[in-house]
């Protein structure tokens, strides 16, 4: 498979979780504070870190293909986990994200990375 696709993967598992979590956040109706604090957390850290992975896409590679793939990311991104929201419910699938944010920037940092070796 295509570098830019799994990367484009990668950015769209990565800003739909960060979204689902930001959403949640919103719209918290459930008692532990701590949880509703870790939420607002994974969602600046998501926005921050895609952020950042993009400015090392952009290093890596020719300037505009990242920012087409960024972009197309976060737009697929924010509806397909919008509406998974809708299906399963935001405590799922922020549970989910919670391990799988980390995992999909692993994964889109290691790719990333391939293109500089």
């Amino acid at each position: 498979m295509s570098t830019t696709i799994l990367i484009g993967t990668y950015f769209t598992i990565m800003l739909g979780f960060a979204a689902t979590h930001q959403r949640h956040f919103q719209n918290f109706n459930g008692s532990s504070k701590a949880f509703h604090s870790l939420l607002g957390l994974y969602g600046i850290v998501g926005y921050i870190g895609s952020i950042a992975l993009l400015g090392y896409y952009i290093y890596a590679e020719t300037w505009y293909i990242p920012i087409v793939v960024f972009l197309i990311a976060m737009i697929i991104g924010g509806l397909l986990f919008g509406l998974l929201d809708n299906i399963i419910g935001f405590f799922t699938t922020s549970m989910i994200g919670l391990i799988g944010f980390p995992v999909s920037a692993y994964l889109t940092f290691s790719e990333i990375s391939k293109l500089i070796k």
